[in-house]
Order: C-alpha cells, then sequence, then structure tokens
C-alpha cells in the first residue's frame, strides 16, 4: 500500500511539472532611470541617471510564459549641460579657441557630430520630471523556469507590454522651480488669444526589454532587468519643435524659460550668447532648432526585482 502512494506522489509531481508554474509571485523593482529625447545627446548619460522603484504581481501560466503587473514610480532628467565639443564646454578660454582653428560647420575641422553638441550646449536646456507608472507586460522565458525547481531555476527573458504614466517636465530658473507645462516655451504652445496650450500629463508607452531570472532554491527569486518605454508623447522634456518667437515678449517668464541660451558663455568671445534663440520660429543650421517633433520621448527603467512565489501545494525540488 506504502509503494502504491509513493508511487502515486512521484506521478503527480512528474504530472505537474508542466503546470507547477501556475502560481503567483509578488515583488519589488529597483534601480536607475534614464532618459532619452531632444536633451540627451549620449544614449545613456550616466550624471544625469535617476532612481526608481516599483512593486509587481508576476502570474507564471507555464515555465515559459508569465504575465506581470506593476506599479513604477522614478525620476529622469535631461541636461543640454551633458552635450558640448571640447570648444564649447565650461572653462573653454578665447585663445585656446581661436589656437583650436575649430569652425562651426567645417568639413575640415568639424562634424555634423560636433556641430550638434556645439548648438546642444549652446540651447541650454534642462528638465527634470517624477515618473509615475501602472504597466502590464508579457514575459517569454527563453529557458523553462520554474521556482523551487532544482532544475528549472534560472533563464533569460523577453518582455514587452503597455504601460500608462504620469510625468510633469520641470526646471530650476534663479532659485525658483517652474512647471513648464504651464508656460508658453514652445509655437505649439501658443492658445487662442495669447493662452498656454497645455499638453497632457498622461501619456502611453510601450516597454520592451531583456532579463535574466535565477531561483534561489526556494520559492524566492531574483532578476536583474532592464527595459526601455517608448513613449507615445514628445512633451517629456518639454522640448517638440520650434521657438516660440513673437508669441511672447522679452524679458517674460515665457521667454526666460523658454530661451536659456543667454546663461552660456560663448568660447569664441568670451561673453554669453545673445539669449536671442526665441525670436526665431524657422530655425537654421546656426539657430537650433529646440527640439525633433519626428522623435518621440523614451524613458528606461532598469534594476534588480526581489519575489517571493505563492503556491498552494508543491512538489519542489525537481
Amino acid at each position: 500500500m506504502k509503494s502504491k502512494i509513493t508511487a502515486l506522489i512521484i506521478g503527480l509531481c512528474i504530472t505537474t511539472g508542466s503546470v507547477i508554474a501556475q502560481d503567483w509571485e509578488y515583488g519589488l523593482f529597483i534601480g536607475p532611470a534614464q532618459y532619452q529625447g531632444d536633451l540627451s545627446q549620449s544614449q545613456v548619460t550616466w550624471k544625469y541617471t535617476r532612481p526608481q522603484g516599483g512593486a509587481f504581481a508576476r502570474y507564471n501560466l507555464n515555465p515559459r510564459i508569465c504575465f506581470k503587473g506593476g506599479i513604477n514610480y522614478g525620476n529622469v532628467k535631461g541636461d543640454d549641460k551633458a552635450s558640448g565639443n571640447k570648444w564649447s564646454q565650461d572653462g573653454a578660454t578665447v585663445a585656446a579657441f581661436k589656437a583650436s582653428g575649430w569652425v562651426y560647420g567645417s568639413t575640415t575641422t568639424s562634424s555634423k557630430e560636433d556641430d550638434s553638441r556645439y548648438d546642444r550646449r549652446k540651447r541650454n536646456l534642462n528638465f527634470t520630471s517624477n515618473i509615475l507608472e501602472v504597466t502590464a507586460q508579457v514575459e517569454w522565458n527563453i529557458f523553462r523556469f520554474i521556482p523551487g525547481s532544482r532544475r528549472y531555476r534560472w533563464t533569460p527573458y523577453l518582455l514587452a507590454g503597455f504601460s500608462v504614466f504620469r510625468f510633469n517636465p520641470k526646471t530650476e530658473l534663479n532659485g525658483t522651480t517652474y512647471k513648464l507645462r504651464n508656460y508658453i516655451t514652445e509655437l505649439d504652445k501658443v492658445g487662442p488669444n495669447g493662452a498656454v496650450k497645455k499638453y497632457s500629463l498622461i501619456s502611453f508607452a510601450i516597454p520592451t526589454g531583456v532579463g535574466v531570472k535565477y531561483n534561489l532554491g526556494s520559492l524566492w527569486s531574483v532578476a536583474f532587468e532592464m527595459a526601455g518605454r517608448k513613449t507615445f508623447t514628445d512633451w517629456l522634456d518639454d522640448t517638440h519643435a520650434n521657438w516660440p518667437g513673437t508669441a511672447i515678449t522679452a524679458g517674460s517668464t515665457d521667454q526666460l524659460l523658454s530661451d536659456r541660451s543667454g546663461e552660456v558663455i560663448n568660447p569664441a568671445t568670451g561673453k554669453n550668447y545673445s539669449g536671442d534663440m526665441w525670436k526665431k520660429t524657422n530655425p537654421n543650421a546656426q539657430k537650433v532648432n529646440r527640439g525633433d517633433p519626428n522623435d518621440k520621448d523614451t524613458y528606461i527603467f532598469t534594476g534588480f526585482t526581489i519575489s517571493k512565489t505563492i503556491r498552494p501545494y508543491g512538489c519542489a525540488n525537481f
């Protein structure tokens, strides 16, 4: 009789191997947040990396497919000060600039990347924004993964999904923090009778990424994950297309927030730039576009997770 019971238990454990992953995990997520958009010259700018964290629930449909829902909160930042070539950084002297022989737009002493960095440094825009995200994702485990199993205890995985998030770009000017959405910093923000046309602070994003999971030998698991969120908005950084031009007046808060170029020293003269870029609604190569309306913004959440599997039954260690 005992041998039959033992055989039955073994059989059940074997047959439930394919469905034992139909359980829930609950966990926490923490790591860095990064931004890519009009105010990021590089793919990743470590200087302006900010923290993020969240909580999630994961339903393991089977050893290969998981569904995950979560809430994340983080901060992102972008700043043109991260750009600039060696002739336009803070501290560059007039003598060094002239001695370099560097010429904007030159095919012999410069390059498109040099010109772009110089332009961004002159533009001198910056922002920071908190992001509150609700996300739903599907994960595909490349190898079979079953928490509590000795055999299927780790796997790399791919993820994709859909997110709803709230943002609110801000900047600091003369010691005061301003919510950029409330000011006419762009031509596209000019509403009827000169009022501010405000964009929505709620938008959507498509998260895609990769990760690797490892089970600690019990029902606890850890993972490392990196996932970019391609958004449906170009206003995450309050930088979209053209300068506001005559829609605003000189010396107004709108003008001071829209054009920060007057705060930057021109290395060719040792004096500040004229700060009149805001007047141009149709910039050319010498008058930098305020933004690129053809490319939406992106934010990236990277980090570590720790989770506990809740299983009402258990044939583990197989």
